[in-house]
């Protein structure tokens, strides 16, 4: 698909594709910035010779086309995209009689069309749909029998809490394949991440302290798609050498400000040496570099 000329109603079909590596290259394009803006996704590439910001199928901005491409990110594990393309909706409410959405804007400006309706209930529906099934993660099947609760929720935000009546929770909240609570500890001294033997993301340890920010999203992704363009080829390289068998090791120290950070990869191995997955550990050894001497058990206080 060439990205000039294929449009955001187009790419918003990944929601449903077979393909999840074309559906991660699409999602990839639906975040950058040749489509997306601060008030929406373009419905055609700004960067296709037929873009014109103020045409209304060649370039402008639907809020519609951005809800979609929203659901798309999130129903594919890609929050960070899925959130840019709701909060970009959730911001026009401000922009006109509070809770209105228009139909559409400018490609090239936060403004609407002077023949757009302003008051478009299929612009406010993809803001609510968006954020009830994306970043709520809530599906409700079988008539109201089952309801799944897989929220993404931005990095910063608090982990969710079920409380009231647990024993009948599991009438309603069934466990979600691949997407396992986020333990938190409080005052742990490592971050923990482990990664199964197909390279998926199935934990993270979670708390206040994080060195590394993690978000939810991430469980059930791909690893690669985790790390930055320029490390992947080295995060894979490290995982078949485990995967192979030829290190069981890796480890790496980098300087964070102030702060002196030890990053380790352990290869996870079954009885039969057989390769189950990798585990991350981070770790803040800036005062572990400074100590001197000897504190034993009993000198504590």
């Amino acid at each position: 698909m060439n990205i000039g000329s294929s449009s955001t109603r187009r790419r918003c079909f990944v929601c449903i594709s077979v393909n999840p590596d074309c559906a991660e290259r699409q999602i990839d394009r639906l975040g950058s910035a040749d489509l997306a803006t601060d008030w929406g996704a373009r419905i055609l590439s700004a960067r296709s010779e037929l873009y014109d910001p103020l045409s209304y199928h060649y370039g402008s901005v639907w809020p519609l086309f951005s809800g979609w491409a929203s659901m798309a990110a999130y129903a594919h594990g890609r929050p960070h995209v899925g959130y840019q393309a709701l909060m970009a909706t959730a911001h026009l409410t401000w922009d006109g009689g509070l809770g209105s959405i228009t139909e559409l804007l400018s490609g090239d400006f936060n403004t609407a069309f002077g023949r757009s309706s302003h008051h478009q209930v299929w612009s406010e529906a993809m803001l609510v749909a968006p954020f009830v099934r994306g970043l709520l993660g809530l599906e409700v099947r079988e008539g109201g029998r089952h309801v799944r609760f897989a929220p993404q929720l931005p990095a910063d935000w608090p982990q969710p809490v079920f409380t009231g009546d647990a024993k009948h929770l599991d009438r309603w909240i069934k466990p979600v394949a691949c997407r396992p609570l986020a333990f938190r500890t409080v005052g742990q001294p490592v971050d923990v991440t482990f990664v199964d033997e197909s390279d998926t993301v199935r934990y993270f340890s979670a708390g206040a302290e994080r060195i590394f920010p993690r978000s939810p999203g991430i469980i059930g992704r791909k690893v690669q798609n985790c790390h930055p363009p320029a490390s992947v080829h080295v995060v894979s390289r490290i995982l078949e050498a485990f995967r192979t068998g030829e290190r069981d090791v890796a480890e790496f120290w980098i300087q964070s400000r102030d702060r002196f950070i030890h990053i380790r990869y352990f290869a996870v191995r079954d009885k039969t040496r057989t390769y189950r997955g990798c585990l991350e550990v981070s770790q803040d050894v800036t005062v572990a570099r400074s100590l001197q001497g000897e504190r034993r058990l009993l000198d504590w206080k």
